[in-house]
């Protein structure tokens, strides 16, 4: 619109008393204001450049998120199994290391500061260790543990045949983060979460961050 238009357009708003009022472009006629036909549409084409400027971000950010959607991984029940497993795994080996402080001795009798150096470097006592300190020393894992128990008793019954039978009622489901009955399953990895707080907390520090 030039400049000589947009000054009749203004003009005519003014005489009409419709300068400074809300209004829409389909009540701008020519029998209401008096301006031509070539103003109104130029003024349609206008506002639907504008809307079309307002409406192409907003379809961008859509379709921005629908394709992080898209993108998004989610495990089927395989992974699932997989990377329960190798979770379990790692639980197992968690902290499976030789205690650094296995081979101190608590004693009862306190050094006294106004010992000298003739008393305290007297005969020492020969330590002695108990049956419990072997056991913590030389401990086995879960699964060699369950490995000599199926070489020891190879028919059943055993552990790896031993089993309840299927319950009655319907499966429990239980919180992975707290414990607590769990009514909501995680999208990508299928696990368990009771509240907004736990799938917070699942998000940040559990979720896919075990190896598949």
């Amino acid at each position: 619109m030039n400049d000589a238009a947009m000054k009749q357009f203004l003009l005519h708003l003014d005489e009409t008393s419709a300068l400074g009022r809300k209004f829409i472009i389909q009540d701008l006629d020519e029998r209401h204001l008096f301006i031509s036909a070539d103003i109104l549409e130029t003024l349609q084409a206008k506002v639907d450049d504008l809307m079309d400027q307002i409406s192409f971000p907003l379809a961008e950010k859509e379709s921005g998120r629908i394709k992080d959607a898209c993108q998004k991984r989610i495990l089927d029940d395989a992974a699932r199994k997989r990377r329960q497993k190798k979770a379990l795994e790692a639980l197992e080996q968690d902290n499976f290391h030789d205690d650094p402080h296995a081979d101190l001795v608590m004693s009862k009798k306190v050094p006294k500061f106004q010992e000298t150096l003739d008393n305290r470097s007297g005969s020492r006592k020969k330590k002695t260790r108990s049956a419990e300190y072997y056991k913590q020393r030389f401990r086995k894992t879960f699964a060699q543990l369950v490995e000599e128990d199926l070489n020891m008793n190879p028919n059943p019954p055993n552990y790896a045949c031993a089993q309840a039978p299927p319950s009655r009622l319907p499966e429990r489901h239980f919180c992975a983060v707290c414990g607590f009955p769990s009514n909501y399953t995680c999208i990508p990895c299928g696990a368990r979460y009771c509240c907004v707080k736990c799938l917070g907390t699942h998000l940040d520090t559990r979720c896919m961050k075990w190896t598949v």
